[in-house]
């Protein structure tokens, strides 16, 4: 290497740290996870009909893995509790208020709707001299969309 004077040589070590600590700060992005960028897709629920307060996995694509960048939501805007994620599965919670419908996933600002989900409730049917208890779909008032 050539000789540089005590000042030039400073401004050359300067120079080079910091390009590299810009080089390092741009290479960091908020999100690095590419399918958090692509349309989610809905594929199926598990199990297909549950309870109130039960967990269900959808599964899918493009999904993320940031349980913050998601939102699931049940028949007529019920948000649900998302406790886990993957690229191609997300696990959530049941809410109180979720009817028999169609099930809302919005990873960011892109949303995928699934098919109608059956969420259950529990029913009497009179049999004979007794009543008995049976699972049913739990439907709201003016039926489900």
């Amino acid at each position: 290497m050539p000789y540089l004077s005590p000042p030039i040589k400073k401004l050359w070590i300067g120079f080079l740290m910091t390009s590299c600590t810009i080089f390092l700060f741009s290479s960091c992005s908020e999100d690095k996870d590419p399918a958090a960028q692509l349309p989610p897709v809905i594929s199926t629920y598990t199990p297909e009909a549950a309870f109130v307060n039960e967990s269900i996995i959808i599964a899918g694509e493009n999904f993320g893995t940031s349980i913050n960048n998601v939102e699931v939501f049940f028949y007529d805007d019920a948000p649900a509790t998302v406790t886990a994620v993957t690229n191609t599965s997300i696990t959530v919670t049941i809410p109180d208020n979720a009817y028999v419908g169609n099930i809302r996933v919005k990873v960011k600002n892109l949303e995928a709707e699934g098919g109608e989900f059956t969420v259950l409730t529990m029913c009497s049917v009179y049999i004979g001299e007794w009543y008995s208890p049976i699972p049913c779909p739990r439907v709201k008032a003016d039926g489900p969309r």
